[in-house]
């Protein structure tokens, strides 16, 4: 979600604008086709966090209800390793690690990530005492560090409720969303564009949020978008996912990550899905024995074996025997149901989305909040996770590999269906399963400054031009420790990247969490916690440096990077523009008004 804060329409500017510019300058539009946040919290698929006055706000885990916009949001992120600092906290701005990922660069990164996390952390009121941060919590006793206690799990049903309750009450109204004001939008542009070119990309890449999500709306008309606030782990949950002992109590930072919108698919099980699984379950096929890379790619068609993964549990925390195959292949067969929602077609020209697997067999929405949010969160907690999905998917193939009626008569289903026969009882759905992804956006400014010269009575004529560069034609490296702390905190599968031009259309990647990956990770952060964070003793700049697995740290890194798959490629004729915002580019000098 964005963070740019501008006066919505209606409130008036601050002061009446008055340009020093000279009548022919030409300056970038930085709200060109921006929505407000208000605006997107108005559209019908998407489920808006609540004010955060009637939250309450206390242990890590409510955390994620904050909008990301609030000031108390960015008070979250004391003492917190968030993944705007992820990359220093590595050592990945220091110039060798940053040359081998061939990022940016900078000195006394290890310095400033340490000096972060030894301040102090936001500390919550008094319980039962009103603040500006959210309403004051009915229950006593304390909350434990990385949540779990009762009063956190109290505070987060209240704050269901709320969410649930606010976005039913927006389903209902009919007063319009507030939208930017317009001499704000001039003044914040013009004060922008005096700066230069960095200050102006900055903002665009923040100011265009929420339209960027209204485009994944439009990629994916059947899932629905969830506004959330920064996850939180403290390192105790951390060292749940990779079994018990990996790390001690305090040995590994708080991390946090806010990534900006969670994208909520409803998938289809079916009888011919649990028949193959089943199958499976029976030959006691290895765990493991498919494609590594199979992603999004393979589609719904490959066989399930080629979705296949090591036997394990979710962050790789292993199971037993039996029942780790059984995870592994309920995995699967979700995997592979993404894979198939995943694959929008193309046709004329003109954008279509292909999502059998999210829609009922009556053409109605496969929506979890029936076609929009009226149903609020549809008692969907936001703690729910990708091994919630899997469990669900295991409970179905337990209970029909029991009751050997069913496995016969499917797998009968499925080999009539490959002979070329209707199949019905094959793709006959026995399960609607919710999964969730994580969604980063990338904007890509489209503007670069020409030139400048004196105007008259002390004016300046400032020229800037357009200069989109459109899409990344791939994922960046340094990137890859955000969007894999993204699927760490979330507990999702994977990260829907969108990159997106003003001018030239988008491209959407998909990154799967690769545990292995986060596992060096958190490595890393162990030793920067223990060895210096812990005993207040700053690090040296090469504290990586002779640190055993570092140098495959950063293979690793490359590697994720070049194996994202792309997902869909979009040109820009094939969007619509997001409804009720600007439709040109530049500003006119003096003039309030805004020309292409």
């Amino acid at each position: 979600m964005s963070h740019a804060v501008s006066q919505p329409h209606g409130s008036g500017p601050l002061t009446p604008f008055k340009s020093c510019l000279g009548g022919n300058s030409k300056i970038p539009n930085v709200y060109w086709g921006a929505l407000s946040n208000d605006q997107l919290r108005h559209n019908s698929s998407f489920v808006a966090l609540p004010p955060v006055d009637t939250l309450r706000v206390r242990g890590h885990t409510t955390y994620r209800y904050v909008r990301q916009e609030h000031e108390l949001w960015s008070a979250l992120h004391a003492g917190v390793l968030t993944t705007s600092r992820l990359p220093l906290a590595l050592g990945l701005r220091e110039q060798g690690a940053a040359s081998a990922i061939k990022g940016p660069w900078g000195r006394d990164g290890l310095q400033t990530a340490y000096a972060h996390l030894v301040a102090d952390p936001w500390s919550p009121p008094p319980r039962d005492t009103p603040t500006s941060s959210g309403s004051s919590g009915s229950s006593s006793g304390s909350s434990a560090p990385g949540g779990g206690s009762f009063e956190e799990a109290e505070e987060e049903a209240h704050n269901e409720a709320v969410r649930a309750l606010y976005n039913a009450t927006l389903a209902a109204s009919t007063s319009a969303a507030a939208a930017y004001c317009e001499d704000d939008k001039r003044r914040v542009s013009e004060l922008l564009s005096l700066r230069g070119t960095t200050a102006v990309r900055l903002f665009w890449g923040t100011v265009q949020e929420p339209s960027s999500l209204t485009v994944m709306l439009q990629l994916f008309p059947h899932a629905v978008l969830e506004e959330v606030g920064m996850y939180c782990l403290g390192s105790e949950r951390a060292s749940e996912q990779y079994g018990v002992g990996r790390y001690g109590v305090g040995e590994l930072p708080t991390l946090g990550a806010s990534p900006d919108a969670v994208i909520r698919h409803r998938l289809a099980v079916t009888a011919g899905d649990v028949a193959e699984g089943c199958a499976v379950l029976r030959e006691g096929a290895g765990a493991g024995g498919g494609d590594e890379e199979a992603g999004v790619g393979g589609g719904a068609h490959v066989g399930l074996a080629a979705w296949l993964r090591p036997a394990a549990g979710a962050g790789g925390g292993s199971r037993g025997g039996g029942e780790a195959l059984l995870h592994s292949v309920a995995e699967a067969i979700l995997r592979r149901a993404l894979g198939g929602a995943l694959q929008p077609q193309t046709a004329g020209g003109a954008l279509t989305v292909g999502s059998s697997s999210s829609s009922s067999s009556d053409g109605s929405s496969g929506s979890s909040v029936g076609g929009g949010r009226g149903a609020g969160s549809n008692g969907l907690s936001l703690r729910r996770t990708w091994a919630c999905s899997v469990r669900e998917v295991a409970d179905a193939l337990r209970a029909a590999a029991a009751d050997a009626g069913f496995a016969t008569a499917a797998a009968a289903a499925a080999a009539t269906a490959a002979d070329g026969g209707s199949g019905s009882d094959a793709s006959r759905v026995i399960a609607w399963v919710d999964v969730r992804e994580a969604v980063e956006v990338k904007n890509h400014c489209p503007f670069a400054f020409k030139g400048q010269r004196k105007a008259k009575k002390g004016g300046l004529h400032l020229e800037y031009r357009m200069s989109d560069p459109g899409p990344m034609a791939s994922v960046r490296p340094a990137w890859v420790p955000q969007l894999q702390m993204h699927c760490l905190a979330t507990g999702v599968p994977s990260v829907l990247l969108l990159s997106r031009s003003a001018s030239k259309g988008v491209r959407l990647y998909r990154v799967e969490r690769d545990d292995a990956y986060i596992e060096r990770m958190l490595d890393c952060l162990r030793l920067l916690q223990v060895e210096h964070v812990n005993p207040r003793r700053p690090p040296n700049s090469d504290l990586f440096s002779d640190m055993p697995g570092y140098a495959d740290l950063l293979d690793h890194t490359n590697a994720i990077a070049k194996r994202a798959s792309v997902v869909l490629d979009v040109a820009g004729s094939g969007l619509v523009a997001p409804r009720g915002t600007d439709a040109n580019a530049f500003w006119e000098g003096r003039a309030g008004k805004s020309k292409k």
